[in-house]
Parts: C-alpha cells; structure tokens; sequence
C-alpha cells in the first residue's frame, strides 16, 4: 500500500512514525515484533497485527490481551478499519494513516497509448457490466472438508512414567499456539491439537481433574477456530460472487492455512484459485 504508515502517539506527547510498506506488520513489546515498542507495558509481546488494503487497514488484537484495544472508546477485536482510525490501548494511540498521491504528480499517457488505455478500461467495464470477464476465477466443485476430524480420541503416546513431562510440553505447545493464533491461523489448529495430547497424557499420568480441564480448553478452541473457518469461508463467497478480488485473495489464504494439514480437492481448488485471485489482482492495480 503506497504510503500507509501508522502513528504511535505517547501520553507525554511523543510521535512516532513508522511505514507499512512490508505489509502485514506485527506491533507489540517483544523484540522480534516488526514494530516495537519496549517501553509499553500495556502491550502483550505481539499484540497487534495490522495489514494495509485498498479500502482501509486491517486490524487483528491478540485474543490473549489483557489491555483491550479501543475505537471510539469501544472495544476493538479486529476487522478492516477506515485510513485515520486511532486505536487506543492503554495509554499508547496508534493511527493508521495512508499519504494520498496528488492528482497531479500521476503520470499521463499521451497519444495512442492513452487511446489504447481509454479503449482498453472501457471494454473491462463493458464486460463486466454486461456479465463479466469470460473466465472468472475457478469455482470449488466439492464441499470443504471439516477441519477437525471426529477421529477417536488422542492417546498419549508416551509410558506411565514420562506421561507428566509429556503432559506439560503439551500444556505449554498448546498455550503458545493459541496465543499466535490471531497473527497465523494454523497455529489455532495445531493448538487444539496440543491440547487434546495434553488430555490424554495427564489422564494416563492419573490425573484426571487437570485432563478434564486440558479437554475443555481444546473443545472451547475447536469451537472458535471452527466459527472462524466458517466466517472465513463464507467472506470468501461472498467477495468472489461481487468480484472483489483482493478481499477474495485475502480469504482464500487464510482457509488454505486453516487446512495447511488437508488434502484433496478442495485444497487443490484453493491453490487454483489463489493463483487465479494474484493475475487478477495484478491486472486491477495496473488500470489504476
């Protein structure tokens, strides 16, 4: 996104200023956060994922957060924002900001070039005014797979006396995991995963109070992750049924990294129409 950049403003009046240009950007009090900020207590290690569009700025809050951020003094989880939105967490303000580009630094064609131009956008909008390009993006013709199997029940795959140790390595994946599950969908899954393997090994380690708790937590994360493969699915429905391509490209990424694990052909058909979603995308940004 040419020119996005977001704003850090402090309580005691600093501004700071830092671009967008790599795209989607992590911010948050850790070091290895692409935007970092050391001396923010109220921010968790990662706590904010933003990613530039044409139409505004994504923004994803860790689910895990203990300082909520705020819109408007609303509550903000995440969701694409408008260019000049601030977002409060704590006593930190982050603004999202795009520079416009003058109308008059654009460069113009002249000639025949511009007439092939002009010839060129006016035969797009016919077609697809009157029903489109000839070949769309390729449309799925199998259903998407579930993304978590009613398999039977995880076994811990370790003896009676190591099951303890295994048990915490587990608790401790499955906790990592969960927390990066709004930056890297997958890692949602993989959680869950976690902690069904935390389940088994504690009820082997004969403790089945603290297995009954490592069940809940991976049901409670199944459900989520779940609702959030549902909702991704459906937007992307709904951005190929009104050609918004990008948006498209945007959910057909996140489902293909939910089903990272999958095969078949729905997965194949996601690759397809990845590619597919990248030439269109590309086209549209060069009639701009």
């Amino acid at each position: 996104m040419h020119g996005s950049y977001v704003e850090i403003i402090r309580a005691d009046g600093r501004v700071d200023r830092h671009s967008l240009e790599r795209g989607r950007t992590t911010i948050g009090r850790d070091a290895e956060a692409e935007i970092a900020l050391a001396d923010a207590p109220e921010l968790e290690p990662m706590h904010l994922l933003v990613e530039p569009r044409e139409d505004g700025c994504w923004v994803s809050v860790a689910r895990t957060a203990r300082t909520p951020a705020r819109r408007a003094g609303t509550t903000f989880e995440n969701g694409l924002v408008a260019w000049g939105t601030e977002l409060d967490v704590g006593a930190v303000t982050f603004r999202l900001a795009r520079a416009e580009v003058r109308p008059s630094r654009r460069r113009r064609l002249a000639g025949p070039a511009r007439k092939a131009a002009l010839l060129a956008g006016c035969l797009w909008v016919a077609a697809t005014v009157i029903g489109g390009p000839p070949e769309g993006p390729p449309r799925a013709r199998v259903p998407a797979p579930p993304l978590f199997a009613d398999d039977a029940p995880a076994e811990c795959p370790v003896a009676l006396a190591e099951a303890r140790a295994r048990a915490r390595e587990a608790t401790e994946a499955a906790i990592a995991r969960a927390e990066r599950y709004p930056f890297s969908p997958h890692d949602g899954v993989e959680a869950v995963g976690q902690w069904a393997a935390a389940a088994a090994c504690l009820a082997v380690a004969g403790e089945p109070g603290a297995a009954a708790e490592a069940r809940a937590e991976r049901d409670r994360l199944r459900a989520r992750v779940d609702d959030d493969y549902r909702a991704h699915r459906l937007a992307l429905e709904r951005a190929l049924e009104h050609r918004h391509h990008a948006a498209a490209l945007d959910e057909a990424r996140l489902v293909a990294d939910l089903l990272r694990d999958h095969d078949g052909e729905y997965r194949h058909w996601l690759a397809r129409l990845e590619r597919s979603l990248i030439a269109r995308v590309a086209k549209e940004k060069k009639r701009r």
